[in-house]
Parts: C-alpha cells; sequence; structure tokens
C-alpha cells in the first residue's frame, strides 16, 4: 500500500471520529433542552425539609416591577399566572417551586382546571392581606386536596418572607396541612404574623395597584365575626397561565429553572451541531468515494 493510500484512510479515521464525537455531543445537548417533569410533585420527597436559599433583596426589588401587558397568555403549564379581576384589572404573580413545590404544584393544577374561574376575593383586609379561592365564596370549604405546609413550624424551611407583594397559602386554623385552594396576597409587610407558620410560595411581578385598590374597597362584618367581607363582590373573571415575551428573568433563588432565553440557546446550538453532522457526512462520503477510487487505480 503506498504512502498516498495510507494517508486517504488516516484522513477517513479522522472524520469518522469527528462524526461520532458530534453525534454524541447533539444526544447530550438535546437531553438539556428537555422539559421538567410535568407533575414535579412525585420527585419531591416529603422528609426532606431542605428549600432553595432567597435572595429577598433581590425579590423585593422584582416585586411589581414590572407591567401586565409584558406577559402573553400561553396554554403551556409555566411559572407565572394572571389573576384577572373584574373592574379592577390583572394581577400577575411569579411561582416559586424550588421555595415551596406543593403549594407551587397545587396552584397550578387549579389554574388549570379553570378553579379560580368566577371565584371572588372573599376576604379583604386593609394593610394585611386580601384572600380568595374560597370553593363557597366566604372562606369555607376545600377541594379535597389538602397540602403539606412548608413553613418553619411545620418543619419545613421556607426563606421566602411575607413582605408586600408576597403571594402566600391559606390554611384552616391550627392544621398545618389543611391549605386546598384559599391563597392569599400581602398588602402591607407582615413578616412577624406570617413568617414560618404559612406557606409563601411567589410574589406579584405585576398589578400591585390592583391589590392596593381590593384592599381599599368597604367592607362588612364576615360568618366569623371579622370585619373583612367585602360590601361588593370581587369577582375573579379568569386565572390563565402566562410568559414573559422573550425576556430572560433573574434568578431569586439559588435552584431557579432554566428560563426561556437559556433553552432557545440550547436549542439553538442543537440545530449547529446537526448542521456540523450533516457536513462531516458528506466530507466523509466524498473521501470514502475517493478512496475507493483510488484503491481501484492502485489495484489496477
Amino acid at each position: 500500500m503506498n504512502i498516498q493510500n495510507m494517508q486517504s484512510r488516516h484522513a477517513l479515521t479522522v472524520l469518522v471520529s469527528l462524526l461520532l464525537t458530534a453525534v454524541m455531543l447533539m444526544s447530550a445537548l438535546a437531553g438539556c433542552a428537555n422539559t421538567p417533569d410535568e407533575n414535579p410533585t412525585e420527585t419531591v420527597d416529603p422528609t426532606d425539609t431542605f428549600r432553595a436559599d432567597v435572595d429577598m433583596d433581590l425579590i423585593s426589588q422584582k416585586i411589581d416591577s414590572m407591567q401586565a401587558s409584558d406577559y402573553v397568555e400561553t396554554k403551556e403549564r409555566t411559572e407565572y399566572v394572571k389573576i384577572s379581576v373584574k373592574d379592577y384589572g390583572d394581577i400577575v404573580v411569579r411561582l416559586l417551586f424550588d421555595v415551596a413545590p406543593y403549594a407551587v404544584t397545587n396552584f397550578q393544577d387549579l389554574v388549570e382546571e379553570g378553579f379560580y374561574t368566577n371565584n371572588t376575593f372573599h376576604r379583604v383586609m386593609k394593610g394585611f392581606v386580601i384572600q380568595a379561592g374560597s370553593p363557597n365564596g366566604d372562606g369555607t370549604g376545600s377541594t379535597g386536596n389538602e397540602i403539606m405546609g412548608e413553613f418553619s413550624e411545620n418543619g419545613i424551611n421556607n426563606e421566602l418572607s411575607h413582605i408586600r407583594g408576597v403571594l402566600s397559602m391559606a390554611r384552616r386554623g391550627n392544621d398545618y396541612n389543611s391549605a386546598s385552594s384559599q391563597f392569599f396576597i400581602v398588602h402591607e409587610d407582615s413578616t412577624e404574623a406570617l413568617d414560618g407558620k404559612y406557606a409563601a410560595f411567589g410574589y406579584v411581578v405585576a398589578g400591585m395597584d390592583v391589590v392596593d385598590a381590593i384592599a381599599n374597597v368597604n367592607v362588612t362584618t364576615s360568618i366569623t365575626g371579622e370585619k373583612s367581607q367585602p360590601i361588593s363582590k370581587i369577582v375573579i373573571e379568569s386565572a390563565c397561565f402566562v410568559k414573559r415575551d422573550k425576556t430572560p428573568v433573574e434568578n431569586v433563588t439559588t435552584t431557579a429553572p432554566v428560563e426561556e432565553e437559556e433553552a432557545t440557546t440550547v436549542a439553538e446550538t442543537v440545530e449547529e451541531t446537526t448542521t456540523a453532522v450533516e457536513e462531516t457526512t458528506t466530507a466523509v462520503e466524498e473521501t470514502t468515494t475517493a478512496w475507493i477510487e483510488e484503491e481501484s487505480t492502485t489495484v489496477a
């Protein structure tokens, strides 16, 4: 075999190696682009008390930092939910799965089911909270699916503090694991009264003016004897998933999920790698053909 043939075979070996490497890289990147489990609570260990560290300074800056118009409706299950309140406007909340996975997944399930459509804000306490999600519209009732209370008094570390604009789960009396559908939005900082006792699981990114407007309605005495029942019904017309319009989102926890822009980058990399594989394959075919022709010539 002459030197030229040996060089041709060496080139073929190198190109085949490059092809295999490119295929392996493409497979790895494709795996990174997979979507997360749609029912993540199945992977949450109830005995695991760890929750993500929370940057409260950053969250305080992010609360009410956007406009509702910055979000578009989507059929996808996302970390953002728009609550449209009749005659008041839209409130957009961001859900933090890493902080309270049970609360977030439960809330997402109810949004997906349309549970909150035509529900009401039945409890309004100016300077404290506005509350919604009661199946009976008066603070009573349950969906039948009660979840673990993710807060320190129940043995779960939850660092999301109840400052103005934070979203949290309501529960029944001293039953720490009785939250089902009722949630509240903190109107003014209430850390001393609520931290460690209730499961905060998100915050308002847009629409605190709507929260303020609701907090200022006239109220009367509720069935519990508390002066917190709005005189006029405050109706939630809908609650639906929304997403940011191609704008990166800053992580507020140490284990926040991959954002849309990062996922797009992975997809683009996979596409570029696929193109490289196709080009390498073509080069291999051309080199193989040339080698075969050269071998035939040499033998002849």
